[in-house]
């Protein structure tokens, strides 16, 4: 028999100490619920040697009488989490970024509220879940004519299943383009095993028929999906815990997978 797989799934996360954990064992983690700033998710996955599964769902912001609940600065941004997930990128599988509760980013004079990223490096990447407000910043810093590779250039060709949730409002139409670009860059075998892609039912696109109709072509199945993002447990209303809830390593020191 194999090593075994190990599986966990913190609830409510808001800090975790660097240095502090060692998972090498570790396949699949999924985080729920959770605030992590980058230098917290820079520690959680170095501490892991090869994942297979990575979910990561943002709460809302605590409460503490000095900042707004969507004001998103103590958390990571996306271009952080690919970033610290590359030394996952020989085994990752399926990657699940949920950032539609961290909140707004307000300096878009910061260098990173118009990184670019990409998925390429990922050499294994199967299943891939982003919400795209995220991508904003990404249609800022390219023009219009190139919204057809936006997904093209940020997808891993080996790519099975694509979600993308969010909300987007004018930026739509570049979305539209961006689908439309995936589309014929699958018809000229460029994505040879996409099987499904989904965006949110919630904003539906005007040219979804034709979306749908050229993405079944090639064998590719498109529609609309709902992701609900897990609630707090603790009856608060939504809001991320506080207090002894804010760092759930504190008494883990030398745990050891």
């Amino acid at each position: 028999m194999g090593a075994p797989t190990y599986f966990i799934y913190p609830h409510g996360c808001s800090a975790s100490r660097p240095g502090c954990l060692s998972l090498r064992s570790l396949k699949n983690l999924s985080l729920t619920f959770s605030r992590l700033s980058e230098e917290s998710i820079k520690a959680l996955l170095d501490s892991c040697s090869s994942l297979r599964s990575f979910t990561y769902e943002a709460g809302i912001r605590a409460y503490d009488g000095h900042h707004d609940p969507w004001d998103g600065t103590d958390h990571f941004r996306l271009i952080h989490a690919v970033d610290h997930l590359k030394r996952h990128g020989g085994t990752l599988e399926s990657l699940h970024l949920n950032l539609r509760r961290r909140g707004n980013w307000p300096d878009v004079s910061d260098p990173y509220s118009r990184a670019l990223v990409s998925f390429r490096q990922f050499r294994v990447r199967k299943h891939l879940f982003l919400n795209l407000d995220e991508f904003h910043t990404m249609f800022w810093e390219r023009s219009i004519e190139g919204d057809c590779q936006l997904l093209v250039d940020l997808l891993l060709p080996s790519l099975e299943s694509l979600h993308l949730a969010g909300h987007i409002v004018d930026d739509l139409p570049r979305l539209e383009k961006s689908l439309l670009g995936l589309m014929a860059a699958s018809l000229e075998g460029e994505f040879p095993k996409l099987r499904e892609v989904r965006w949110s039912g919630f904003e539906e696109v005007r040219q979804a028929r034709a979306i749908r109709t050229a993405f079944a072509s090639k064998g590719v199945d498109f529609d609309y999906g709902y992701w609900p993002v897990t609630e707090s447990t603790l009856g608060d209303g939504g809001q991320t815990p506080l207090a002894n809830c804010m760092d759930p390593m504190l008494d883990l020191e030398d745990f050891d997978i």
